[in-house]
């Protein structure tokens, strides 16, 4: 199916009964035990900060573009989370994003779900057991702006012929429509979008594919990522009593290509589409369905309903390079070998083949994001304003395991000449990794090596070094029992690689920080953390099919002190206590968190990670001075 993973890991169920990975699948998808190609990139992933909750290493490298006529401009951003690679396994896309791994790029998009027609379907067993994609009622995830949340919308039935209105799960107060029949060229059946309309007004369009002023032979933006789906069952948007024709073409992602704002302010996401095909029903030829979507430019500093009209005044273009790095990559068919964590010669199939085996979606690229660049329309040209070129290549694993694309380095060049002077190029900024294994007893199974920024120079020369550990040492020989595990680790298998002994997955937290000073005119910066009662939520996510529901997902630590200080200097000392959400966790106990003035506090789910209290000392192991 479409699963997303909504968090970082996958656990077990307790006392004895098997140990699963969330959304697993149990027919093959051309994946591995370090990964599969069924999922999208939906996961159940500059400054740096470490130390929250989660443990993770953090690291934004902004990209700033150019000031429009309006306050309305993309904010742009490569994020790095050390946290987004833990627990990486079968059940998650085996890809790394196009950045490299552990590292994301602004996306927004809807996302709906459907699992394989195999499974169940709403609860109940499809007319043909295939491993097609079928409907599964209005399961939805909406990400914008940072934060994923589900969509909570009307279930009696949920309607493709009329428009309707759903709420985020967060209820922030945003106004989340689904309009359909639009006519937009979508290619789905029913020409679906939506829109958010946020609380200060701004309008968010996702799968508009036609933006307004649209007109015959104008540029679609290509929002629309769609699949071949069945339905199983009467009620369902495409049912018919004879199962073969129960399918209708349905969009899996809806991504953002339109933003407009109470003053009339409007900028624009175009889109670049990959399409692979299946036998969709054991059918003798393949039907053609969209695999993988990036995004190709962003137009902004225009009025909304001119997005045709001229040129826009400005505009980020990404450019993509081969996620191939060997003197052959073309045609990729004949060189599959030169691209590592392309799944080209198992899972790819023409349009309309004959000779085709594949019997099931699967989704993957075959680009990494080369270039970004920002400029301007001068009367009769984009003018370069500045630009960033990224390198990457695949280390190798070492386990067996195919390698997962790295970042290596970003060169920033300025080009706006408009003042005199020349183009000014930057030194890189470098990342080098170091190699951590996601699982911990790999006698029988792959060690699942996976790397993590360990050392950052940047422009100026200075050189951050990043320390991992697990915060709580997991014991192979004693695995922690899933409903009261307070390790930084979890047991879990993808099937058909079954117990004795189950694998256990390691979640890495950071120890220290330090960054130098390039001129030596001070001892540099250490920072160091220590962590306290790790927790794992049973997985309530309903993007995750019941049976493969777990205590999988990470809440992240309750208790983090911050060290800082180096040398003979006296230490600096914080501490942070976090909601986790545990209370009544699978139906359980009330769970209390009682505060330093003796306040007691339900950890309920919905504010886990919040900070519950914070203090800081005089020095390392002194009193209190404020809090």
């Amino acid at each position: 199916g479409t699963p997303a993973a909504g968090t970082a890991g996958t656990s077990a169920a307790s006392g004895g009964q098997p140990l699963v990975l969330a959304a697993a699948q149990t027919y093959s998808d051309g994946g591995s035990a370090a990964g599969t190609y069924n999922a999208t990139s939906l996961r159940p992933s500059g400054t740096w900060s470490a130390g929250g909750s989660s443990g993770s290493f953090t690291y934004s490298y902004p990209l700033p573009v150019p000031p429009a006529a309006s306050s309305l401009t993309p904010a742009l951003a490569l994020s790095y989370d050390s946290g987004s690679v833990d627990g990486q396994t079968a059940s998650t896309q085996a890809q790394s994003s196009w950045v490299g791994d552990g590292w994301s790029t602004p996306q927004a998009f809807i996302e709906q779900s459907f699992i394989p027609c195999q499974d169940n379907p709403e609860g109940s067993a499809a007319p043909s057991a295939t491993t097609d994609e079928c409907y599964d009622g209005p399961i939805f995830m909406l990400s914008l702006n940072g934060a994923s949340t589900p969509l909570v919308c009307p279930q009696s039935p949920f309607s493709y012929t009329a428009n309707s209105t759903c709420t985020t799960a967060t209820d922030n107060g945003e106004v989340v429509t689904h309009h359909v029949s639009s006519g937009n060229g979508s290619g789905t059946k029913f020409t679906d979008y939506w829109t958010v309309t946020a609380r200060d007004g701004t309008t968010y369009s996702f799968g508009l594919n036609h933006l307004p002023g649209w007109a015959s032979g104008d540029a679609a933006t290509n929002s629309v990522d769609s699949v071949p789906v069945f339905s199983a069952h009467s009620g369902d948007p495409c049912y018919n009593s004879t199962f073969s024709k129960a399918v209708c073409t349905m969009a899996y992602r809806w991504n953002l290509d339109y933003v407009k704002d109470l003053h009339g302010n409007a900028m624009a996401y175009y889109y670049k589409q990959d399409t692979n095909a299946y036998l969709r029903n054991g059918s003798s030829s393949a039907v053609s369905y969209i695999r993988d979507s990036h995004l190709d430019h962003i137009d902004y500093g225009f009025t909304d309903g001119s997005a045709y009209t001229g040129h826009a005044p400005d505009q980020v273009v990404f450019t993509t390079g081969d996620r191939c790095f060997a003197s052959s990559c073309d045609p990729i068919g004949s060189n599959t070998a030169n691209w590592p964590d392309v799944p080209y010669s198992q899972d790819f199939c023409a349009s309309g083949s004959t000779s085709c085996t594949v019997k099931w979606p699967t989704y993957w690229s075959t680009v990494r994001l080369k270039s970004v660049a920002a400029q301007q329309w001068n009367g009769t040209a984009y003018a370069p304003v500045d630009s960033w070129a990224l390198a990457q290549h695949f280390p190798p694993t070492g386990d067996g395991t195919s390698p997962a694309l790295w970042l290596d380095s970003i060169i920033h060049t300025g080009s706006d000449t408009n003042a005199g002077g020349s183009a000014v190029t930057l030194p890189a900024v470098t990342f080098t990794p170091t190699q951590l294994a996601n699982r911990l007893n790999n006698t029988n199974y792959p060690a699942l090596n996976r790397m993590r920024i360990g050392d950052i120079v940047t422009e100026t020369g200075s050189d951050l070094y990043v320390h991992y550990w697990q915060a709580r040492q997991c014991r192979k020989t004693s695995p922690p029992t899933p409903p009261s595990n307070t390790s930084p680790g979890f047991p879990g298998y993808r099937p058909p690689l079954t117990p004795p002994p189950p694998p256990l997955l390691v979640q890495y937290a950071v120890a220290s920080v330090s960054v130098s000073d390039p001129t030596g005119g001070s001892p540099g910066l250490y920072t160091s953390y220590t962590y306290s009662g790790a927790a794992w939520h049973y997985d309530d996510n309903e993007l995750v099919k019941s049976k493969y529901r777990t205590y999988g997902q990470w809440r992240g630590f309750q208790d983090v002190k911050t060290f800082s200080g180096t040398g003979t200097d006296p230490q600096t000392e914080t501490e942070t206590t976090y909601y986790q959400g545990m209370s009544d966790d699978n139906n359980s106990t009330t769970v209390n968190l009682t505060d330093s003035q003796g306040g007691v506090h339900e950890d309920v789910n919905q504010l886990a990670g919040d900070v519950l209290e914070s203090a800081a000392y005089t020095y390392s192991g002194g009193p209190v001075d404020h809090s």
